[in-house]
């Protein structure tokens, strides 16, 4: 039972997940990467070991990532030993090794069967400028293919930026169009992390400038009968949608974000509880001021609190709809 005296239905308390980056390699330079090359990854011994501490802690699904966890070369076996103990596993993926066939061959040989994609506009030129790295799209696309066709039905990741804030419905239409069985998108404001504040503030957009694109993207997901969930972005900005605000959804449930990051000078297992970030003075009077997570530091650093204002929703409602599992 949670602070809001409210049970969980069964199916809402199966999935229980910890994350594993099992490499800091990368074969992208995304101008706004907020995990930066370190030439560091796991061995398989290591991926185990983490797995099992994982398993003690009760969680029953590992998502390998990192950097790009394609590269290390572990990932396969490290799959077929998540399988062999009764583990679900999954990757979050740029998708440049999984343009080989052979390479997602192999992969669902092992036995992966959820694999999420990550790109961020449907327009060639806008994504490699977000890459920097030539040939990335065409790459992307076909690692969606290669996806649909060797392993499973492809999830897609989505980083909220500057360039594709105005017309994120867009690229979600496209990649609808061109591949219909794609299930479920995940969006992501963008975490202005170290890279993006030492010379690419630019890529950051302002929550304001995508509002309207990011409600017709939802409007649209709903009509195709896709899932969706987003990150980083307050209630306020998701009339409608408040429950399917991953904050808010962990901050309801009580969960934990649990990631093994390797970071130098070592590396560290961080279990996040707090889902809280910075909040304005609007904050105090809003309804859903303690299910909300707030504003990013650094983005209220670029733009300070002046967007955000107080709302009136019903909160009984949006806990009960994620308690519920409505999508």
């Amino acid at each position: 039972m949670t602070k809001y005296a409210m049970k969980e239905v069964e199916s809402n308390a199966k999935v229980n997940l910890g994350y594993i980056q099992v490499t800091r390699k990368c074969n992208r330079k995304c101008v706004f990467c907020s995990n930066p090359h370190v030439d560091d990854e796991l061995t398989l011994d290591e991926i185990k070991e983490q797995i099992h501490d994982y398993r003690k802690k009760g969680v029953n699904d590992i998502v390998f990532t990192g950097g790009e966890p394609t590269l290390n070369k572990n990932l396969s076996n490290a799959i077929e030993y998540c399988k062999s103990i009764g583990i679900d596993c999954r990757i979050i993926t740029n998708g440049m090794e999984l343009a080989n066939p052979e390479y997602a061959k192999k992969l669902a040989k092992a036995g992966l069967e959820n694999v999420m994609v990550s790109i961020y506009s449907h327009v060639p030129e806008k994504e490699e400028r977000l890459t920097d790295t030539p040939g990335s799209y065409g790459k992307t696309l076909k690692a969606i293919e290669n996806v649909s066709m060797h392993i499973c039905s492809p999830k897609i990741n989505i980083a909220i930026n500057s360039l594709n804030a105005r017309d994120l419905d867009r690229t979600v239409k496209f990649l609808c169009e061109r591949f219909p069985d794609i299930p479920h998108f995940t969006f992501n404001f963008l975490d202005p992390g170290v890279k993006v504040m030492d010379g690419n503030e630019w890529t950051v957009p302002r929550y304001i400038d995508t509002e309207m694109s990011i409600l017709r993207t939802f409007n649209y997901l709903i009509m195709k009968g896709k899932t969706f969930r987003i990150e980083r972005v307050p209630l306020c900005y998701l009339p409608g949608f408040e429950h399917l605000s991953a904050e808010t959804r962990r901050i309801v449930k009580e969960q934990a974000y649990r990631c093994l990051f390797l970071d130098e000078p070592g590396r560290e297992l961080r279990e996040i509880t707090d889902f809280y970030y910075e909040k304005g003075e609007a904050c105090k009077s809003c309804s859903l001021n303690d299910i909300c997570c707030g504003l990013n530091p650094r983005y209220v650093k670029l733009f300070g609190v002046g967007e955000i204002f107080p709302v009136f929703t019903d909160k009984k409602r949006i806990i009960k709809n994620v308690l519920s599992g409505i999508e």
